[in-house]
């Protein structure tokens, strides 16, 4: 077991949703053990213990019960080593935790798995103190103001994100501090706009936002999900029927083309999916003690595409991941050029050659080797049909020129 003095954070894969400063948090720690004079094991792997708990209350999301904690610490990979066939001392840790005002106690009513109560039976539960998620490493004074309400303009457009909410009780709790200490007396703080996102996000009002909020808290907590998917239509069919999906493992949230989309797989080891989150609807999360193991994405998962398709269909109706060879020839249009355009803002990164050559006629030859996906499709036509022509494979040719 690490000493504390030598902690590694890496080792522990700590993930407070912001940095504290950890030598201080073990400190708080060692303190509240000296001082209560238990007895067993070292003092290190009582706090190493203690990081684990912290860690756990930190990914739920909300508060939990003795029975919750203990529950997740015994499926927690970073206690396989422990005995602890008790509640019993939690609880003495818990206490401690209390008293090194890391935690807040409350009582709750009795709860079933996913969270519903079951009993006006009255138990204890624990959650994070509100301020032990501070940023402790930056020293309140104006610039400090300055400098969060300048990093809350770079997230305004994704509030929808818990971190945006994080940044603005920050930036509350500073300002209330420093007008307290008289600091911001007939003074303005300076707001300065530092990043401006090409963000558009549609999403409609209520339900959806609520449903990517669902979605974050499942990733978090490694939770399965059951919901229904509406596909989007192709051509001229009329809108599919919903397609109900039951403990779905929820990985990551993407953006896309101004678009949201949940990336996820059906079951361990299978396809890896990418739905669009606005065809979501009638989210049930699944806050289970059989959490899924979570399967590393692979780093390379789109490389094939323009960002968001895993593979691609073919005019049978059949699904492929492999990529396919891509030609074509393009030029310049009357007022835009196009070849300047495509050698400063490639389509894909396989896209040869790096200087595009006119040729006698004027067009020049590109190839890519990708995934014929509609995102393809559509940059293709916004250059224009009039300034392409010799498509390769026939079936894309078809597939950007047909009405």
């Amino acid at each position: 077991m690490a000493n504390p003095c030598t902690f590694n954070a890496n080792n522990l894969n700590w993930n407070m949703r912001l940095t504290k400063e950890l030598f201080d948090l073990i400190s708080k720690l060692d303190h509240a053990e000296k001082r209560n004079g238990k007895k067993g094991q070292p003092v290190a792997k009582k706090v190493y213990l203690k990081l684990i708990i912290l860690d756990i209350l930190n990914h739920s999301g909300r508060e939990l019960t003795i029975h919750e904690i203990y529950e997740r610490i015994q499926k927690d990979d970073r206690t396989v080593d422990f005995t602890f066939d008790s509640d019993r001392a939690l609880r003495y840790h818990l206490s401690d935790l209390v008293s090194a005002g890391l935690l807040e106690e409350k009582d709750v009513n009795k709860r079933d798995y996913s969270f519903q109560e079951i009993a006006k039976t009255k138990v204890k539960a624990y959650q994070l103190n509100a301020t032990s998620d501070e940023l402790t490493f930056i020293t309140i004074k104006k610039t400090s103001l300055e400098l969060i309400e300048s990093w809350k303009t770079i997230l305004d457009k994704y509030s929808i994100f818990p971190i945006f909410e994080d940044l603005v009780g920050f930036a509350q709790d500073y300002r209330k501090e420093l007008e307290d200490q008289g600091e911001l007396q007939d003074t303005e703080s300076e707001i300065i706009q530092l990043v401006e996102f090409d963000s558009r996000m549609t999403f409609r009002e209520g339900d959806q936002k609520e449903i990517l909020r669902e979605l974050l808290l499942a990733i978090e907590e490694r939770s399965p999900i059951d919901f229904n998917y509406t596909s989007s239509p192709r051509g001229t069919e009329q809108m599919k029927k919903p397609k109900r999906f039951s403990k779905f493992h929820p990985y990551m949230i993407r953006e896309h083309r101004y678009r949201w989309y949940l990336v996820g797989m059906k079951k361990p080891g299978d396809t890896i999916f990418c739905l669009d989150v606005d065809r979501i609807e009638s989210l049930n999360t699944r806050f289970e003690l059989d959490d899924f193991q979570r399967e590393e994405i692979p780093k390379d998962l789109w490389k094939y595409s323009m960002g968001i398709y895993t593979n691609w269909e073919n005019d049978q109706g059949e699904w492929s991941n492999e990529p396919v060879d891509i030609s074509f020839r393009i030029k310049d249009g009357e007022r835009y050029n196009n070849l300047y355009y495509l050698e400063s803002a490639p389509i894909h990164h396989s896209q040869e050659p790096k200087k595009l050559k006119k040729g006698e006629d004027g067009y020049a030859y590109v190839k890519l080797k990708m995934f014929p996906d509609p995102d393809l499709v559509r940059k293709l036509r916004s250059l224009g049909n009039h300034n392409l022509k010799d498509i390769q494979p026939p079936y894309l040719s078809k597939w950007v020129k047909e009405d």
